[in-house]
């Protein structure tokens, strides 16, 4: 069997154990786009825990198995010296590892991404990658390769450009990327220091602008939204569309220059991209404590017997609450902890003049992107699951409002602060969020789901004794190894 299929027959064996435990097909749930949808008697068992019975398939569910990667190693390696080269950036002090450090599972540490500026955005984890699909909080990339590129031309991450990426590779990588790509287009030197395309993003509908703005739970956000309509003259939605999405319609350079001119350097933009998630596909969680618990438990008795360094008592009283009590499996599944939706979480607006409407915008900003799976540049031989969904989602979807991507729980003792804004400095505060809810969210509705955990302390600390447990040393590529 292929290592593709090895995967696909883990994945329909997770998804199988964990369907046969928590949910059925009911109705759509709210917040999730597109997402599981969860019966009212999985919502509603929080009263009781599984049984042994139930806990062993599910547990095996969680256990990670990693498929071997395609991607052959001249292309691997190439990634790698992207990754890590800081002259990809306006002053040659940001690479790709800037935000996402090998030492802390592939993030920063900070509240916010910092390169060129301080950015607006939590760095997410690259841990494990190769299995994910949408890409960034809001989901706006259907490829990591497409993931790759958006950092390199934004002002406040690398500050660079395209047609800069095609200047340093042409300079510092020209026999390496021939020898992959073929030969590097001849593009005019007056070309090479063109800054980056004008910064479009698809503004949502009328309709989607009009729940968000009805849904706001800001009342600072919405007095902001009212008095800009109104010294503009324009109607609210009008106000909330553009705040949503930054539009900068005005030609730049490089949109002046002849379409095969455009069509080359994009192309090596592309390549870029291409070799640099080959790389990142290679970063790999080795196993966990829970993982080796895993291991044990079919051999066992009861899960007790199989409890071991590192997965103890209050690792797995916080697992009877995890995959019980607390629901936290309906979102946080499979070997990699997470659905890889999005949804909204209820989180309060921190700032009265920023609004980020999540995955509402990501819809439109995948679908309209140049680079996407459809695109001409990154076309998929085989297509992601991410790429077929393209095809059919819903882009008006209000459900979409203010949902971002279910992060995995893998090696959270790494990759602290938490959230899509990295608001939650660690552990404890994000499970006191979910325990008692109390805030509305800065906009859109709450996932159907949640309901305040209630957890008494001590419930709370196994929780997050199990959640650590899943913690382990992270492996990718060296050259030379």
């Amino acid at each position: 069997m292929t290592a593709k299929g090895k995967k696909a027959l883990l994945l329909t064996t997770a998804a199988a154990a964990v369907t046969a435990i928590i949910w059925v097909k009911v109705s759509p749930n709210a917040g999730a786009v597109p997402g599981l949808t969860i019966s009212k008697k999985a919502a509603d068992r929080r009263s009781n825990n599984l049984s042994d019975d139930e806990l062993k398939p599910l547990v095996a569910s969680f256990r990670q198995q990693h498929e071997l990667s395609d991607d052959p190693k001249p292309l691997v390696a190439f990634g790698a010296k992207l990754f890590f080269d800081k002259e990809f950036s306006a002053n040659n002090q940001v690479s790709c590892a800037t935000c996402h450090a090998p030492d802390r599972s592939f993030t920063d540490g900070k509240v916010k991404s910092e390169g060129m500026l301080t950015g607006s955005m939590n760095a997410p984890t690259l841990i494990n990658s190769y299995a994910s699909h949408w890409f960034f909080w809001n989901g706006r990339a259907d490829s990591l390769a497409a993931q790759a590129l958006g950092p390199m031309e934004s002002p406040k991450e690398h500050g660079f450009s395209r047609s800069k990426v095609l200047a340093r590779i042409q300079n510092s990588y020209r026999s390496e990327y021939e020898s992959i790509f073929g030969k590097i287009p001849d593009v005019p030197t007056d070309r090479l220091s063109l800054p980056p395309p004008a910064q479009k993003h698809s503004k949502v509908s009328s309709a989607v602008a009009a729940y968000a703005l009805a849904t706001l739970g800001s009342e600072t956000l919405q007095k902001t939204i009212l008095r800009n309509a109104q010294t503009l003259a324009v109607q609210p939605v009008e106000v909330l569309k553009t705040m949503s999405a930054f539009v900068d319609e005005t030609p730049t350079a490089f949109e002046k220059i002849p379409l095969s001119e455009q069509h080359a350097i994009n192309q090596v933009f592309a390549n870029f991209g291409r070799a640099v998630a080959a790389f990142e596909r290679t970063i790999r969680t080795e196993d966990s404590a829970f993982d080796l618990f895993a291991d044990r438990l079919p051999k066992a008795s009861k899960p007790e017997d199989a409890l071991g360094a590192g997965f103890g008592e209050a690792e797995l009283r916080g697992l009877r609450l995890f995959t019980g009590r607390g629901n936290c499996a309906l979102c946080h599944h499979g070997p990699n902890f997470t659905d890889q939706q999005f949804h909204n979480i209820g989180l309060m607006a921190l700032s009265s003049e920023v609004l980020d409407v999540g995955r509402a915008q990501g819809l439109l900003d995948a679908r309209d992107s140049q680079f996407n799976c459809r695109g001409p540049y990154l076309k998929q031989d085989e297509l992601s699951e991410s790429c077929r969904e393209l095809d059919y989602i819903e882009t008006e979807s209000a459900e979409a409002v203010g949902g971002f991507k279910t992060p995995t729980l893998r090696n959270l003792k790494d990759t602290a602060p938490y959230g899509h804004d990295g608001r939650f400095p660690n552990l404890d505060s994000i499970l006191q969020h979910y325990n008692h809810l109390a805030v509305p969210p800065a906009v859109g509705r709450i996932e159907e789901s949640l309901k305040p955990l209630k957890f008494s302390a001590g419930e709370l600390k196994d929780l997050e004794a199990f959640m650590l447990s899943l913690n382990s040393p992270v492996s990718f590529f060296r050259e030379g190894q």
